[in-house]
């Protein structure tokens, strides 16, 4: 059967994927009579069994001339969701699968991306025995991500060194796509050149107006309260969901909550990457085994990126006082969005003060 299948938990990786098979696959063909691309979104089961209804129709259409592509992308309607459950969805596959299982296999490819898939459905499973190419992506994390990053900033010509890959995972997470718009933002400054990473910091932060990642490093600085106020509102004028920035908030906390406890016990000399060594060496045995980068191990953590984290001026108590009030913010936390945007201005005004 010609059939490819991407899935996996990354949506931008999966259709860089299968937009690469579609490209490959269509090459020379007529794009009207020789390609075909139906949408796979669907925020309900009307549109599921819409979609599912033109490209069983596209399979059963004899190609024009000797080849015809297919794809049928970016679905949703495969996700563990209300959708992808509900009995209509999964009738609507049943037709689908057998238009796939007795398709023209030499003259139509059929390309299908989706994510997320559950891979306990029926139909998923079927799809991933008979594939004839099968591509399941992961999300990247740790230092998984670190070399996708930087073998992305190699292909765009951009030096980077290990303090910006952390300082971009930082601020941007695990999103791919917003990391190589990042990337290429700063391929087209440095034309070839290394950057600064007092440059850095400053482009990333300035250049990356509404995210959370503004209100985190206001939040704990010097002069944090009118500084997390505004970027409080600048971050409501592009998003409408508080849990990431409260998340990001509470997950900056954790690691200062280690750097501070260190400090004040006077367990480092100085944040340097020596100091830290043999701080691990006497502190560091519950994370014994653990590779991973986390925001729990402040031994994980990129000595510069922790030296830049030790200028914030709260001390320890202060610091496990805010996570508390983190933590009921986050357990309390309304859904309409203008109402979490007050929700997290109290927040600010009850960790930061009023004067």
């Amino acid at each position: 059967m010609a059939i490819r299948l991407a899935y996996g938990q990354d949506a931008y990786l999966v259709e860089i994927a299968a937009k690469k098979w579609f490209q490959e696959l269509s090459e020379g063909l007529d794009a009207t009579f020789g390609c075909c691309v139906i949408n796979g979104t669907a925020d309900n089961v009307s549109q599921a069994q819409t979609a599912i209804a033109q490209a069983i129709e596209a399979i059963q259409t004899l190609p024009f001339f000797s080849k015809r592509v297919i794809w049928l992308r970016g679905i949703t309607f495969l996700a563990d969701s209300v959708t992808g459950r509900a009995k209509g969805t999964l009738e609507a596959l049943e037709p689908l699968q057998e238009a796939l299982a007795h398709h023209d296999a030499t003259s139509i490819e059929i390309i299908l991306s989706a994510q997320p898939a559950d891979r306990r459905r029926n139909f998923v499973k079927w799809l991933e025995k008979n594939a004839q190419s099968l591509l399941f992506i992961e999300a990247k994390k740790d230092k998984d991500l670190r070399d996708w990053i930087q073998k992305e900033a190699q292909a765009l010509g951009l030096p980077l060194n290990e303090n910006q890959v952390t300082l971009l995972t930082d601020s941007v997470g695990n999103d791919t796509r917003a990391l190589l718009q990042e990337l290429e933002k700063f391929a087209t400054y440095a034309q070839g050149s290394p950057v600064d990473d007092a440059v850095f910091s400053q482009l990333l932060t300035g250049l990356s107006e509404g995210d959370f990642f503004e209100l985190t490093e206001s939040f704990y600085s010097s002069s944090g309260l009118n500084k997390s106020l505004k970027a409080l509102e600048r971050y409501f004028f592009h998003n409408t969901e508080g849990r990431p920035v409260l998340l990001a908030l509470q997950n900056r906390g954790r690691v200062l909550i280690s750097l501070r406890a260190l400090l004040e016990a006077k367990a480092l000399s100085s944040v340097s990457k020596s100091s830290l060594e043999a701080a691990q060496v006497a502190y560091g045995q519950p994370f014994e085994g653990l590779e991973e980068k986390s925001n729990c191990n402040v031994f994980s953590q990129n000595p510069w990126y922790l030296d830049t984290l030790s200028r914030c001026p709260f001390p320890l108590k202060t610091l496990i006082t805010i996570q508390h009030h983190f933590f009921h913010a986050l357990s309390t936390l309304p859904s309409a969005s203008q109402e979490q945007k007050n929700h997290l201005k109290r927040l600010i005004l009850e960790c930061l003060g009023t004067g």
